[in-house]
């Protein structure tokens, strides 16, 4: 790993260069809003193609549009929070740490402005912004001013230190290339075993030869930081789960409202009531409100008011009172064989159907 104890040495510069940034300004001076601005696209492979917007105008002299422009993910801004100082600054712009968009993981495939108009504290370096946070597992470009080499054959390296002197280098890159697409260890922090790394510093080395003599280039540049990815916001229940749901509620509710009423209304739960309505059918009892069944609800006096007349009670405090309504013989068509008795149990029945 080249250059690493270099850079490591520089990480006290480097702060203290970062004490000079002003908050509030922009970290990158790059006017990209305009429509021409250049911008590279990546495909699947790692290919770059430089795509160059036009403006033109039609025939009919109306208004102008702009052909091959920069996408969408490019051209819109938003809040950003860079640390700058050592304190969270809010930046309003680009993304100041452009990602890859492939869908495989550690692909290159995306877009990003071209860097050729950038001065500043970290050239060559465009991207990733000073203060910029990183997530682990995701990728990054890595972009620079190829113009800053004189030589376009140049080869370098990208060393890329944490903040333990520890760190990674991506030998032999063509400072032609302009940019690196790195994608950060999904377990860089348990490595590490902090919550986040802080001044995770971003440089070049290469070698310079003018003439004879060889010597190793050193180039730092932006200390950015990473930090664990924002949990997606917690979902809730769908659509269809919440109409389930409610639906439930309040099914429910109304059994327990009818339930209630029956209860009050009929002294007994709703399923009870309907039980005792059908035995009540099946012994007769077929008028609604009428209560009037052989037996059902009547007072001791009216279950032997036919009796008494027939065969007085000899034992009134006997425990039977009330039991068996007169002698077995009684309910025979005829009472004592004469012809002229009283048929009991079919008076009961036209007592009963009377009062119906």
């Amino acid at each position: 790993m080249r250059s690493l104890l270099a850079l490591a040495a520089a990480a006290p510069l480097l702060c203290a260069a970062a004490a000079a940034v002003v908050p509030g300004l922009p970290l990158d001076p790059r006017d990209v809003t305009s429509p021409d601005t250049p911008w590279i696209s990546i495909d699947a492979s790692g290919a770059a193609h430089t795509v160059t917007p036009s403006v033109s105008r039609d025939s009919s002299g109306g208004a102008p549009s702009t052909v091959s422009g920069p996408p969408p993910q490019l051209t819109s801004t938003a809040a950003y929070t860079l640390t700058v100082s050592g304190t969270p600054t809010t930046v309003t712009g680009q993304a100041p740490a452009v990602s890859a968009t492939g869908a495989a993981p550690g692909s290159p495939e995306g877009v990003f402005f071209t860097c050729d108009k950038y001065v500043g504290q970290d050239k060559p370096f465009c991207l990733p912004q000073r203060g910029a946070a990183l997530y682990p597992g995701r990728t990054y470009y890595i972009t620079w001013y190829t113009a800053y080499f004189a030589n376009p054959r140049t080869v370098m390296d990208i060393d890329i230190t944490y903040g333990n002197g520890q760190g990674v280098t991506f030998p032999n890159l063509a400072a032609s290339q302009g940019y690196f697409a790195w994608t950060v260890d999904a377990d860089i922090l348990s490595k590490q075993g902090l919550s986040q790394l802080s001044n995770v510093t971003i440089g070049l080395s290469y070698f310079e030869t003018p003439g004879d003599n060889a010597s190793d280039v050193l180039l730092p540049g932006p200390s950015v930081f990473i930090v664990p990815a924002p949990s997606p916001p917690s979902s809730g229940p769908g659509t269809a789960a919440i109409v389930v749901i409610v639906v439930v509620v309040v099914a429910a509710l109304l059994v327990a409202a009818l339930l209630a009423w029956s209860w009050r209304a009929r002294g007994h739960p709703f399923a009870l009531c309907m039980g005792r309505g059908l035995r009540r059918r099946s012994m007769g009892g077929g008028v609604r409100g009428s209560g009037q069944g052989y037996g059902v609800r009547k007072s001791h006096a009216e279950r032997t008011a036919g009796v008494a007349a027939a065969a007085p009670d000899p034992d009134p405090d006997s425990k039977a009172r009330g039991v068996e309504l007169t002698d077995r013989e009684s309910w025979s068509p005829t009472q004592g064989g004469g012809g002229g008795g009283r048929n009991v149990f079919r008076e009961e029945v036209q007592r009963q159907e009377n009062e119906r």
